[in-house]
């Protein structure tokens, strides 16, 4: 039987953490310009680390679900998680992190809707 030590473990998780900064920073450079612009590569890089840090405080780990929540930090702002209290509700609720990131997607978008109104 194949056996991981546990230091063997921590250098796999962290290859797959630098991974998917790496990718996220990617899709934040091409998907939100203005952003990735006015802040630059290393505030971009210290905001993914800590989206993705936040989001798994909600038991949000997945690669599309975390990826959702660190547009939507892009957004609507850095502590949307606890400025918003409707985003504060939703995140809190003990749900599947998948239905949490869409009902909180969902929310967003009516609400920045009816801002542009």
């Amino acid at each position: 039987m194949l056996r991981i030590r546990k230091d063997q473990w921590d250098i796999l998780v962290r290859a797959q953490v630098r991974e998917f900064d790496d990718w996220m920073y990617d899709h934040v450079r091409a998907q939100i310009p203005t952003a990735y612009e006015a802040l630059g590569e290393e505030r971009v890089r210290e905001l993914i680390r800590h989206g993705r840090e936040r989001a798994g405080k909600y038991g949000v780990t997945g690669r599309r679900e975390v990826c959702k929540y660190i547009d939507l930090m892009f957004v609507l702002g850095k502590d949307f998680d606890v400025d918003l209290p409707w985003a504060a509700e939703i995140l809190r609720k003990p749900r599947d992190p998948v239905a949490k990131i869409h009902f909180l997607y969902r929310e967003a978008k009516k609400r920045h809707n009816a801002h542009q109104l």
